[in-house]
């Protein structure tokens, strides 16, 4: 039981779709910057755009997933629990407080604070 629970508990442990999820977006990027706690998942991405005016430009988005087990398998939802909210809200403030650093990180390989 307790393995299957700790892996419940920690699904970035193996190669778990919420893993491949967190580490690579659909676009091939990795997160700059993940703040977990729990099943929560914050990831920091940077971008590459263009301006309206023609200018190359970098900005940076911010994701918010929470990780489940459905019929064995771990799956990642983007849909969160009225009692994830209180979690959530401190991830997300880490990573206002990360953005607004202006840390070298931010242009650096993938970084991750684990509560």
């Amino acid at each position: 039981f307790l393995s299957n629970y700790e892996e419940f508990l920690c699904p970035l442990k193996r190669n778990s779709p919420l893993e491949r999820i967190s580490k690579v977006n659909k676009m091939g990027n990795k997160p700059v910057k993940r703040f977990s706690a729990g099943l929560l998942n914050v990831a920091v991405w940077r971008n590459k755009g263009t301006s309206r005016y023609g200018e190359e430009s970098v900005f940076h988005t911010v994701s918010i997933s929470r990780g489940y087990k459905s019929q064995g398998e771990f799956k990642s939802t983007g849909s969160l629990r009225p009692e994830d909210l209180g979690t959530a809200r401190d991830l997300l403030q880490q990573a206002e407080d990360f953005l607004n650093s202006g840390s070298a990180e931010m242009e650096e390989e993938i970084v991750e604070e684990v509560l």
